[in-house]
């Protein structure tokens, strides 16, 4: 592109030169018309290519030696078809006579009017110029010539100006299928002088294909120039763009550019000030100062970004349909900067100041290698914002929290390293509410993240952030609950992930247990997660746990190995399920397998076992004496005994269970209490929340009540209850009366077989006797 460049300005001052040459070869022929034939023939005979001249040639001697030319058209080269190549519609040009006695040149305005350029390139390559710089490199070197006294240099160059007016370029490639033209191009200048700023403006419109674009330009400026020192100044600048086209995004946009610019090319040192760009919803300012401009650009500066019309800017930048774009108007961009593209390759941003949906965000960023291998670092900082209003802002909508004032303040800072593929965070703090987050954290190989930190938190009340608690709650529809959750699972990222981190907590409260001095480390390899060691402190005891989660099938498996030791039940269970059902010191352990992620579908496929051993405690919501008294005067015809307090006291309470399928079974159940001896057994299931229980309850002592009604004929009696129903509503049962006719049959026939076997013995021991004395009765006749 720079070599069409290169051959479009040459041409153009080949024109320009042409016209100069002829006005002065013809500047002392009478009729220059009479010598067309003799042009076009030279012409031909230097390029190969027919000269056209259609219009006049007018000279004129004083006090102007002028030159006006009609239409011109420079043929194409062979194969490029019968367009010209070149054409002018009219050209003027004059030079004050008498000043060039004095080696001063002084010029009314150039004309050029109409000039058409057509430059094409073949599929095979060849364009439609190549000819002529064949030409030029061709020509036989004259032989050396004694050199020639140098002309007088010009004491002063003056010109009126500069008019040229509705030019064209049509540039056409074969070989790269492309299409673009330059039309209606106009510039006008003012008095051309080194000494004072000449006025210009220029304007024209643009088109192209692959990719299509129309658009159109208009400038206008105050040009300084300074040959002789090579400095160049562009004051009171004003460029408007506008552009049309799938090429661009939105369809259509349009840019104006104000500024005043300066370069010291022999200094190498250039500067842009009071930069004002506005266009597609955005306001930047910038003040710019560079050196080194001609080799490797060192800037420095400052720059002010405004978006002043989000609307104007989502037609051009795809926002997000759900962010709410008022919110935006206003945003700021504000940065000192320093780049040098040398061999640091170097930028640095400092400050670094963002404004946005209500955060300020103060930065500073250092680069190296900016080019080769970019490697960014700094620190950041923001003021305190409500991440409830900044999320709304963006589109993100937020579940119902239990608590209204949670996410209403948060502030966050950090150091940070940041390359193509990897972003640290050290020395991070954030702050949420009355929680604050410490610590580090990093992110390599983006596609496949390996993701490391090192995190502690004081306290964090999670229960704040969840959804408030239902009146009823709504139970999930039986079917394939684990597989559509997983559904949802971003698993191809997950498989992708390895992960090594510890996350330390002080208080914690969830579910309305409260914990401290947690320690969890997660680790994660192509999709199986382990959060081991898991430890907390709670309820005056400890917990550890081992868990995994496996995604590396559509469905995921859940692994659990938890244990509770020496743990407080009673408070536990009244912060967590609102009641204490058991009390005492606790130990718990469980392993326990899963599928899926959704409550019904773990419930149902849950699969492990388990013990647990309470210590020094109570059950609530049975009575057990009280029940077995119940039983007692109803067999015994009495009043039945005044309801009771619904619990019953343990020195010890323990057993194991096993888990089917969300069936949890136990056949070891056993209490112990200075009244009773527990041996109890059965099932409860997690998906209906039914029981099925028996517990053999055999009396150790009497069991009096509170009125002091006896009932020691209980005493060594074991006796069923029974436990149906559903969780919430458990039904308990008793059966004293069937237990004692049990055990007075049993005394009765115990009684009964006594009698026989005393009568027996009666029967055995008469018997005796009478053989006895009939023995002794035959030793006497046999005396005889």
């Amino acid at each position: 592109m720079r070599r069409l460049l290169k051959w479009v300005a040459g041409i153009i001052g080949a024109l320009v030169g042409l016209v100069l040459v002829a006005m002065l070869a013809l500047a002392l022929l009478v009729d220059p018309n009479d010598y067309k034939e003799q042009i076009t023939a030279q012409v031909k005979q230097q390029t190969g290519r027919e000269l056209l001249i259609e219009g006049d040639i007018e000279l004129s001697f004083f006090p102007w030696l002028g030159l006006e030319l009609g239409r011109l058209e420079l043929g194409n080269a062979e194969g490029f078809g019968p367009e010209p190549f070149a054409s002018i519609e009219a050209a003027e040009a004059r030079v004050k006579l008498l000043p060039l006695l004095r080696a001063a040149v002084e010029m009314d305005t150039i004309v050029l009017h109409g000039m058409a350029l057509s430059l094409s390139r073949r599929a095979d390559g060849v364009s439609n110029w190549d000819d002529l710089a064949g030409t030029a490199a061709a020509e036989p070197q004259p032989e050396s010539k004694p050199a020639r006294p140098a002309s007088p240099a010009l004491k002063s160059l003056a010109i009126g100006g500069i008019n040229i007016r509705n030019a064209s370029i049509e540039w056409n490639d074969e070989m790269a299928g492309q299409q673009a033209s330059l039309r209606d191009f106009n510039l006008t200048s003012g008095a051309i002088s080194f000494t004072r700023p000449i006025p210009l403006s220029v304007s024209g419109k643009l088109s192209a294909t692959e990719p299509s674009i129309e658009g159109s330009f208009d400038l206008v400026t105050r040009l300084g120039l300074d040959l002789a020192q090579q400095r160049y100044r562009l004051d009171e600048t004003r460029l408007t763009l506008q552009a049309a086209g799938k090429a661009i995004p939105g369809g259509e946009a349009r840019l104006v550019l104000s500024s005043d610019l300066e370069a010291d090319l022999e200094r190498g040192t250039a500067g842009i000030s009071d930069l004002v760009l506005e266009g597609m919803g955005l306001r930047l300012n910038a003040d710019i100062q560079a050196s080194n401009i001609l080799a490797m650009p060192v800037a420095s500066g400052t720059m002010k970004l405004v978006l002043t019309d989000p609307e104007g800017l989502s037609s051009v930048v795809t926002l997000p349909p759900e962010l709410k774009q008022q919110a935006l108007r206003g945003s700021i961009v504000d940065a000192t900067f320093a780049l040098d593209l040398g061999e640091a390759q170097s930028l640095s941003l400092a400050p670094l100041n963002l404004t946005a949906m209500g955060i300020e965000l103060k930065a500073s960023v250092e680069g190296q290698k900016i080019i080769d291998a970019p490697a960014f670092s700094g620190e950041l900082a923001s003021s305190e914002f409500v991440p409830r209003e900044l999320m709304e802002n963006a589109g993100i909508a937020l579940p119902q929290m239990a608590d209204p004032s949670a996410m209403t303040r948060a502030q966050l800072s950090s150091r940070f390293e940041a390359g193509l593929d990897r972003v640290a965070l050290q020395g991070l703090k954030l702050q949420l509410d009355q929680s604050t987050l410490n610590g580090s954290a990093s992110v390599r190989q983006f596609a496949a993240p390996l993701i490391r930190y090192e995190l502690a938190m004081d306290e964090i009340d999670v229960d704040r952030y969840l959804p408030p608690a239902a009146d009823e709650p709504v139970p999930a529809a039986p079917g394939a609950a684990g597989n559509a959750a997983a559904a949802e699972l971003p698993l191809e990222l997950l498989r992708s992930l390895d992960i090594d981190g510890t996350l330390k907590l002080g208080r914690v409260k969830v579910m309305n247990l409260r914990s401290d001095t947690i320690v969890t480390t997660l680790r994660a390899a192509k999709g199986q997660f382990r959060v081991n060691p898991l430890t907390a402190n709670l309820y005056q005891g400890g917990y550890s746990g081992d868990l995994r989660f496996d995604v590396r099938s559509d469905t995921p498996l859940l692994g659990m190995d938890e244990k509770l030791s020496g743990v407080q039940a009673g408070p536990l269970l009244k912060d967590f399920l609102g009641k204490e059902y058991v009390t005492g010191k606790a130990d718990l352990a469980a392993k326990m397998t899963a599928r899926g992620i959704e409550p019904l579908a773990i419930r149902k496929s849950l699969n492990g076992n388990g013990s647990f051993n309470f210590a020094e405690g109570q059950v609530n919501g049975i009575n057990i004496g009280h029940l077995i008294r119940q039983g007692y005067a109803l067999y015994k015809g009495r009043p039945v005994p005044a309801e009771e307090t619904r619990q019953t006291d343990f020195t010890d309470l323990k057993g194991s269970f096993t888990v089917k399928e969300g069936l949890v079974t136990t056949r070891d159940l056993t209490a112990r209490s200075p009244l009773f001896r527990v041996d109890g057994k059965g099932t409860a299931h997690l998906l209906s929340e039914k029981l099925d229980m028996r517990l053999d309850t055999t009396v150790l002592s009497d069991i009096k009540s509170a009125a002091g009604d006896s009932a020691d004929e209980l005493k060594g009696v074991t006796i069923p209850i029974t436990i149906k129903g559903r969780f919430s509503e458990p039904k308990f049962g008793v059966d004293v009366s069937s237990v004692l006719k049990a055990k007075l049959e049993a005394e009765v026939e115990k009684k009964k077989a006594e009698a026989e076997a005393e009568v027996q013995q009666r029967i055995d021991e008469e018997k005796k006797k009478l053989e006895e004395k009939a023995k002794d009765k035959l030793k006497d006749l046999l005396r005889f």
